[in-house]
């Protein structure tokens, strides 16, 4: 506040004196809420910054998962491939003895 206006409003008397403090509780005021806002802000920082930290975790994750499924996936399909493979060799070799049998 400049010395003018102090000096102004303590030479009011009582009234100048009322006014002074209601000047100084208002700054004081706006300052603290100034502070308060800041400590909000800066909180709020940390809140989404967690958030992102835990939302970049779950992308990390979900490219291992995916990964793993893709491969899974394929000793399924080699699975599949074997079995459909051992299949075949004993239909062929049922059919192989079916013949002989009938030949027989």
């Amino acid at each position: 506040m400049p010395t003018e206006l102090i000096e102004t409003l303590a030479a009011g008397g009582a009234w100048g004196v009322l006014a002074l403090a209601l000047l100084w509780i208002q700054r004081e005021s706006a300052r603290r809420l100034d502070e308060q806002g800041a400590r909000l802000d800066t909180m709020q920082q940390e809140h989404y910054r967690e958030r992102v930290e835990v939302i970049e975790r779950l992308v990390d994750s979900t490219a291992t998962l995916t990964a793993n499924v893709e491969g899974m996936k394929d000793q399924i399909d080699a699975v599949q491939t074997g079995i459909a493979a051992g299949l075949r060799e004993m239909r062929d070799h049922y059919l192989e003895q079916k013949l002989k049998g009938s030949n027989d």
